[in-house]
């Protein structure tokens, strides 16, 4: 036998021993993994590995420094949400699933890129993504035709992602850069039980108001 069957033989016996250990842990109808990954493409991310009735499973990434306000709650922005398992019938996930899962969650993550048009990561062999070029050949740059497209007002590299509060648009790289105003009291070392309002929350970057709930600072409160 070769080394490199060897060494193939070796890794399918590994994956299918953390496959076993993978199975035994989704003991519910719903089961949340989150992988150690810090950062990817020098974003801050949480990496979710969501499994639902124990026949679906998704592979989520969420920018963890990115928080979104949506009908009055805040929600880390989704930058990749993908189903990697779907089982259309009623039968539970067995030990070739997770072996399947466990290849193409390998698979998935190593062929990302960060799309900043969209401010998400998007798949390599992703060969039918409409990217400017497409909007830029369908649609005419007429006077009265806006886009949604514009410069980050940081890097100043397009982008489709936007402020709520000023309507600027702000691409995710630079807004996971952003750092937190804390209040005097706290001086930076944020207390969870700090009564001072908006404190620990990102300004904006061109109207300097909160880009959590959009209300300006007190600045009396703030350095």
């Amino acid at each position: 036998m070769s080394n490199k069957n060897q060494e193939e033989m070796c890794t399918d016996n590994n994956i299918k021993k953390q496959a076993e250990i993978l199975l035994s842990q989704i003991i519910t109808d719903n089961v949340k993994i989150t992988l150690p990954i810090k950062k990817m493409f020098e974003i801050r991310t949480y990496v979710i590995l969501q499994i639902t009735r124990k026949r679906i499973i998704r592979l989520k990434i969420e920018a963890s420094n990115c928080t979104l306000l949506e009908n009055e709650e805040l929600s880390d922005a989704v930058l990749f949400d993908k189903c990697l398992i779907f089982k259309d019938t009623t039968d539970e996930l067995d030990l070739n699933d997770i072996i399947e899962l466990i290849k193409n969650v390998n698979k998935t993550l190593k062929n990302l890129k960060f799309d900043r048009l969209t401010g998400e990561f998007v798949e390599l062999d992703d060969d039918k993504k409409l990217d400017i070029d497409f909007w830029n050949c369908l649609i005419p740059n007429c006077d009265y035709i806006e886009s949604i497209f514009d410069n980050c007002c940081v890097c100043l590299e397009l982008t489709g992602t936007e402020l709520k509060c000023c309507k600027k648009k702000l691409c995710i790289q630079c807004w996971d850069k952003l750092k937190s105003r804390y209040c005097n009291e706290c001086n930076g070392n944020f207390d969870a039980d700090c009564e001072t309002e908006y404190c620990g929350h990102k300004p904006c970057p061109c109207c300097r108001r909160s880009i959590e709930n959009q209300e300006v600072f007190n600045e009396e409160l703030f350095d």
